[in-house]
Formats: structure tokens, sequence, C-alpha cells
């Protein structure tokens, strides 16, 4: 048994296995880290398909309502010809999943919001605005309810759903339905509830195509309403008003408005700024962010500057770009702070934010082909402990990529192996012509030299290619930056090479140096390539490791 262990072959296996090892935990330490600080990886709650494009690029059909009775929330859905609710707890657990009657072939957009014994749903299907009470227990329809035709958009602010379209403005909490400024044809929508006044943001589409920024404010105890322009919108043949948004920090409002530009796959956002009840006062500008169709969703709890979540491009690895949401800071018309809260494969789309006590969460849709998945993340205890551990198909795609991955390994290993046995072996050849009988006399002392010689080919390829690699430094494991553990096993695999290329000569008795030295290079570069090349590999393709 014990003369099996020495065996260059055991050797080697074993070291083969302990460096795979260390290459997996690696990834696995990158797949597990936290997006940011004190906030929780993405917890899966539920996948649900989009059978054409139309439903795939749809982000609103999902709505979602806090339960504190339940410790969790409540979201409703559209699947297929379905409206679904489904009940999670805080830790994204899923509780009960429910279809809804009657078929809803289509939804455009959802919103949603509850008293202590129903939820009350407005689902905007084909231009109709549909309104539901639901018993959130049962998940049974109690009442159904036709609230407008031909709306183009709409905005639920507690009790009151406001909707738009070709028929102006219009509001009603279930009653009777108000009307204002019926000559404009509006084409967004999006309501903000401050101090029992509705804070109203909203686009006028003109005769001319043209498209202006209008601001209105209702008093619902004076039953006013009063509207102003703030500004125009750029709008052309290729350049599409996606997404408006509207919130306050402290004595000022702010308006959203996302412009995308289908020729050149790309995205404008800007800024309308102004102090309560002075839109006269509005100050614009552009927000610098990076991606298609951010679609900022502002936070309205209490800060300072304004604070928003966006999707926006993040890179994985070298250069591959991905699509997350992304916690934006802005004051004095600059972006000033960035805090990444999701890092999945998918497009995170259709953020929305929940504080629970002291606890903030975060639950949005992530579209993986024709998947759509619903995630769940936050700073609570119970959802970082919940979203800490991978699911069964990520340890998968970890033990695929990481085994699979040795193949395109092994072919970079090609790079460090030309770097030192080639010249290695040319002045192996030169020296034979020279002083054969020598070095066949001398194999050890040609072998050691070559060794020597090889170590230090291979340092200086390492300091040139990897170290000296900044975008590399940057995402290298902590042992290979640490001078002090890298050398030690850099040095390590290297007596392990040697050692076997002398147990193989004690086997074979004395074998010619070109062959010894040829056996040592091939076995030395091969767990050398394990050693480093690896994270060089994931740097390229695997990117496990997501920045700004």
């Amino acid at each position: 048994m014990l003369v099996k262990i020495r065996d260059w072959k055991f050797v080697l296996l074993i070291s083969f296995f302990a460096l795979y090892f260390l290459f997996f935990s690696v990834l696995y330490m990158d797949e597990v880290k936290l997006p940011s600080e004190k906030w929780s990886r993405e917890q899966f709650v539920k996948e649900f398909n989009a059978v054409n494009v139309s439903q795939i690029m749809n982000s609103r059909n999902v709505a979602t309502v806090h339960l504190p009775e339940e410790n969790g929330f409540l979201t409703i859905y559209h699947e297929g010809e379905r409206l679904y609710t489904l009940q999670m707890d805080y830790g994204g657990k899923m509780i009960a999943v429910r279809d809804l009657e009657p078929e809803v072939p289509e939804t455009f957009k959802l919103k949603a919001w509850r008293d202590q014994e129903n939820i009350y749903l407005y689902s905007l299907e084909n231009k109709t605005l549909q309104g539901y009470v639901v018993d959130w227990k049962t998940g049974q329809v109690i009442r159904r309810k036709v609230m407008g035709e031909e709306v183009r958009d709409m905005a639920v602010a507690e009790n009151l759903v406001f909707f738009a379209g070709e028929q102006g403005l219009q509001w009603t909490d279930g009653g009777e339905v108000h009307r204002a400024m019926e000559g404009l044809f509006i084409e967004k929508l999006e309501v903000l509830k401050a101090d029992n006044l509705y804070h109203i943001a909203f686009v006028e589409k003109k005769a001319d195509s043209s498209k202006v920024m209008r601001y209105a404010l209702y008093n619902p105890l004076e039953g006013s309403l009063k509207s102003q322009e703030i500004g125009n919108i750029t709008s052309n043949t290729s350049i599409s008003l996606g997404h408006i948004d509207i919130g306050s920090v402290e004595n000022d409002l702010y308006i959203i408005a996302v412009s995308t530009d289908a020729k050149f796959g790309s995205s404008t956002v800007e800024y309308f700024q102004f102090p309560v009840n002075r839109p006269e006062g509005v100050e614009r500008g552009i927000m610098a962010i990076n991606g298609y169709a951010p679609n900022p969703v502002i936070l309205h709890q209490n800060r300072k500057d304004l604070t928003f979540i966006a999707t926006t491009e993040t890179t994985k690895g070298n250069n591959k770009k991905m699509n997350n949401l992304v916690e934006f800071t802005f004051r004095d018309g600059e972006i000033i702070d960035k805090k990444l809260l999701s890092k999945t494969d998918g497009l995170s789309v259709s953020p929305q934010w929940f504080q629970v006590g002291e606890n903030y969460y975060l639950q949005w849709i992530d579209i993986v082909g024709n998947k759509k998945r619903i995630m769940l993340a936050g700073n609570s205890p119970q959802i970082m402990e919940a979203a800490g551990n991978l699911r069964g198909d990520q340890w998968m795609r970890l033990f695929m990529d990481t085994t699979l991955g040795l193949v395109p390994i092994t072919y970079i290993a090609t790079i460090p192996l030309m770097y030192t046995f080639v010249p290695i072996m040319i002045l192996m050849f030169i020296g034979s012509m020279v002083k054969l009988s020598w070095m066949e006399q001398n194999t050890m002392k040609v072998l050691y030299g070559a060794v020597g010689i090889h170590t230090l080919a291979k340092l200086s390829f390492t300091y040139s290619a990897i170290f000296n690699n900044e975008n590399l430094g940057d995402v290298l494991p902590a042992f290979i930056k640490n001078p002090f553990v890298f050398g030690i096993l850099f040095l390590l695999t290297t007596v392990i090479a040697f050692y076997c290329v002398m147990n193989y000569m004690t086997k074979k008795g004395k074998p010619h140096f070109f062959s010894s030295y040829a056996f040592f290079a091939i076995v030395d570069i091969f767990l050398y390539g394990l050693l480093v090349l690896p994270y060089y590999y994931t740097y390229i393709t695997l990117a496990y490791f997501t920045k700004l």
C-alpha cells in the first residue's frame, strides 16, 4: 500500500484533485459572495413561463403587496391566460400559489393595494382597465369591474387609481369616476401621495407627435387639480418613451423619464427637479446610467438624497455584460454612490422595494429566455440565511463549469509550455551538438540545470502574463495575490513535478536527459496550469465575479 502511495501516478492524481478542489472552492466563494455589504444574494421563489415575445418583454405584469400579519408578501403575476397569487415568507419560501378566476388572456400592467380584508387589484388588459377585489386568503375574486376603456397607462396611490389615455386624466376610488384635462392625449402616468396630496407626473403627446412632461397636483379635500407643463421630452421615429417615475426628497420633487433609441440601442435618462408646489422653478438634466431601458424606480423612504433602483449594465469577468439592479444615490446633479443589489445571469427588471421595521426587501423579476423568475433579496437575517446556500441547479452549473473548463485550461497551458519547454529543448539540442557524450553521462546535472532554468522561465511568465495584467490582478483569488502563499504553492507544485520525474526515472532505469526533462516539463506545466490558469480562464469566460 505504501508503495502505491509513493508512486508518481498516485501523487499526480492526488495533486490534480487537490488543485481542482481549490479551483472549485474559489468559484464557489465568488458565487456565494454578497452583491454588497450587508445585502443578501438573490433568493429564487418561483419560475413561470412567457408564451410570446410580448409577455417576455413585459415586466410590469407583476404586483406585490406586504402581508405583515403573515410575515411575508403576496405577489400577483400573469402566466398563460391566468392571474395567480403567490404567498411567500420573509425568507422567500413559497407558502401557497392560487389561480384567480376568470381567464385573463393578456395584461399589460398590474397594480395592487390592500386593506385589512381584501386586495384591490387593477389590471390593464388590452386598453381596458379592470378592477378586481380579491380575498387573498382564499384566492377568490369577490368583485370584478371595468374601470375604464381606451386606457394607455394607470397608476395606484393607496386607495385611488389614476388612469389616462385619449380621454385625458381620470381617477376613482372605486365609486365615482373623476375627469380632468379631457382634451389631452396622455401617454405615461405615475402618481406619488405625500401629506394627503397627490403629485402626478404624466407625458402629453401633442398633435405634431412631440411630447411634453407635465406635473399636476390633486388636493382631495378641495377637489382641485392644477396642472403645468415643465419641459419637452426628446422624441422622433426611433425614440420611444419607456418609463417615468416621480418621488420626493425633503422639499423637492423629482421626475425621471427614460427614452430609448431603438436605432442605436441606447437610453437617455432625464430628470426634472423642482420645489414642492413650485413647478415653475424646474431644473433638468441627464443622469449617467449605463444600460438599455434602466427604468429607475424612486425609493420613497425618508432620505436626504434622491435614491432609486435601476436596471444597469454590469460586467462579469473580463467583458461579459449583464443587466442587474443597482441602487443609486443622486445629489446636486451627480450620482454620488452605487450599490449592487443583484448579480444574476438574467435580465433583472421590475424592482419593488419594501421596508419592514428596520429591514429592507427587494422583489424583482429575472428574465432568462422565455422564463420569468420571481426573486427576493434583502438585509434581514432571515433572507440572508435563506439566500446563503446555492440551489441545486447552481451547484450543477458550478460543477459543469469547473469540470468542462479543464479542456480549455489544458489548451491555455500550451502557452506557458511553449514559453518554458521550447527554449530549453533548443538549448539542450545545441548543447548536445557540442558535448553530447558529457550530457549523456551527466543526465542528472543536465536535468537539474533544465529544471532551474524552467522554473525561472515559469516565474517570468507568471509575472509578465498574470501579475502584470492589472485587470486580471483585480480578480485573482487572495492566495495567488499573496506572494508568500503563492510562493509556497508554486514551489510545492514544482517539487511534486520533480518528485514524479525522479520516481519515474527510478522505475525506468536511466532514461535520456531529453525524455527526463520533457516528462518533468509536462507534469510541471500541468500542475502549474491547475494552480494559476483556471482563474485566468474564469476571468475571460466563466465570470463569476461581478463589478459595476
